[in-house]
């Protein structure tokens, strides 16, 4: 159990620095290299990048905020409760879905992809592999 929410921690906080990377960039314009696909700036200015005023970036910095303090709490509390193991496996199923549904749209709809969505889609599919098996121990 140890070993699987330390490296639940460690991609939250990859996908953390990844959102919050974007969501800078959002509003101050970062420097944004998309060196390995070349469709970052094609989906990160879509119009199905923003929720009303906020864009997606903000939301991924508090998903992975949650779910490594989250992971860290469990890590670090003597007495686990069950229902917050089952909290973490529910919200990194939960990533996983939404992360299904922004890759399928950045490929079908939005025809391009972006290299720091798939950090992020990879960061959340990691935190989920790691999660489930946890419901177990």
């Amino acid at each position: 159990m140890q070993r699987s929410l330390i490296v639940i921690i460690l991609a939250s906080l990859v996908g953390f620095a990844d959102s919050f990377y974007l969501t800078l960039d959002h509003y101050i314009s970062l420097p944004l290299p998309c060196s390995i696909l070349h469709g970052c700036e094609t989906v990160l200015h879509s119009k199905y990048s923003m929720v009303g005023p906020i864009p997606l970036g903000a939301f991924g910095v508090v998903y992975y905020l949650l779910v490594g303090f989250l992971g860290l709490y469990i890590l670090t509390t003597p007495i686990v409760s069950k229902r917050l193991v089952m909290g973490l496996v529910v919200l990194s199923i939960a990533g996983a879905i939404m992360s299904i549904g922004f890759e399928s749209l950045q490929y079908f709809v939005i025809h391009a992809l972006c290299q720091y969505c798939a950090l992020s889609a990879l960061c959340t599919f990691i935190m989920c592999g790691f999660a489930v098996p946890l419901l177990k121990k």
